[in-house]
């Protein structure tokens, strides 16, 4: 049976709805969704010494409504599930976390509702949105890989349980504030261990940037994420249950270099992070004295549009121990990929990529590091 558990934040969609629905003013019903389809193939030399290949059918399907309530009001509902041929049991529920097991959202073969919000938006300049969301902040390349917040990326499903403010300036700038709440048993997106919301119950993240183009400057941005007394020093299975702010900054830019008259551009993106406080070096399983290092990085060179709907990118991104927010990248590795994208049109792309991932430092109770070479062919239809 599917479970069912609410965010006492979903009980302030009730007023909104009334004060929206007193307008009287409704507009038509939106269909919205996505399916993702994917196959992949794994080649693992694990920690331990062992070689494993793992080949797997994915699919990714979301589907729901978006309402325009008046001229300043919107909704939007969605239910979003991930399924595999790996073994797992297929499930449905709806809490306010995740149960999944790699920290970044639901796991293999579940689905949830992963949007339940209402907008107010009483000028182009100012939206306050509110409830169950989706949010991204990331280059804009062909990847859009980030160090940061970003739900649901690949075939992924995570979420927001929370309140984003936007404001735009005339100039092309804009201010974002985002309150989150965590769940005492757990999170929503990306937020990995030894990061605790036991004791932390909220995330804080602002960002000020823009994406209007000036010269060969495409994007520019800083995100600053902070999530009180998340951060278990000493780990989450340790009995010395002292914590720390995790507070971590992100600079992103992406510039834009036109090749020709008809779309064809370089663009040249990346990322750079720093956390302020991080785990000892034994939570991180990394050594018996210090803190481990918390900077992280992304660098991307893309030909944007070779032929119309054509590009291919190069990435290479890392990470040190104790940086643990991006939903793409754990902590104490690096990533070199390259991804092909054809957009048939404005429904359907296709997608193919090679990876390589590799920890950066050897853990001191595991004899290798581990190291990943994987593949993907990737078909994704927006309705």
């Amino acid at each position: 049976m599917p479970s069912l558990k609410l965010s006492p934040l979903w009980l302030a969609l009730i007023p909104c709805l009334a004060a929206a629905a007193e307008d009287k003013k409704l507009e038509p019903v939106k269909f919205m969704g996505d399916i993702r389809l994917e196959y992949r193939t794994l080649h693992r030399d694990d920690r331990d010494g062992k070689e494993d290949v793992t080949d797997d059918f994915r699919t990714r399907i979301r589907a729901g409504f978006e309402f325009g309530l008046s001229d300043q009001w919107s909704a939007r509902v969605r239910a979003a599930g991930r399924y595999t041929t790996l073994e797992g049991p297929t499930r449905f529920y709806v809490k306010p976390y995740a149960e999944g097991s790699s920290g970044t959202g639901l796991d293999n073969n579940h689905g949830t509702i992963d949007e339940a919000n209402m907008t107010w938006a009483p000028s182009k300049a100012f939206s306050l949105q509110f409830g169950r969301m989706q949010t991204k902040f990331a280059p804009d390349d062909v990847l859009q890989k980030a160090l940061g917040r970003k739900d649901s990326p690949s075939s992924e499903i995570s979420w927001t349980d929370g309140v984003y403010f936007k404001f735009k300036h005339d100039f092309g700038f804009a201010h974002h504030l985002i309150w989150q709440h965590n769940d005492d048993e757990g999170t929503t997106n990306a937020q990995r261990p030894p990061l605790d919301t036991r004791e932390s119950g909220d995330t804080w993240f602002y960002s000020f940037g823009s994406d209007k183009r000036c010269g060969f400057l495409q994007q520019c941005a800083i995100d600053i994420s902070h999530m009180p007394d998340g951060l278990r020093v000493h780990g989450i299975s340790s009995a010395n249950t002292q914590t720390e702010n995790y507070t971590a900054v992100i600079g992103r830019a992406t510039w834009a270099l036109p090749l020709n008259d008809n779309g064809f551009e370089f663009r040249l993106a990346g990322e750079y992070g720093h956390a302020v406080d991080t785990q000892t070096q034994a939570a991180a399983r990394l050594g018996t004295s210090g803190d481990v290092d918390a900077d992280a990085f992304q660098l991307t060179a893309n030909l944007m549009n070779m032929a119309p709907g054509h590009s291919l990118a190069l990435l290479y991104m890392e990470a040190d121990a104790g940086w643990l927010i991006s939903p793409d990248l754990a902590g104490n590795s690096d990533m070199l990929e390259l991804r092909y994208q054809w957009k048939l049109d404005k429904h359907q792309t296709l997608e193919t990529r090679v990876r390589r991932r590799e920890d950066l430092e050897q853990q001191t109770n595991r004899p290798e590091v581990r190291v990943d070479k994987d593949a993907f062919l990737r078909y994704t239809y927006k309705f």
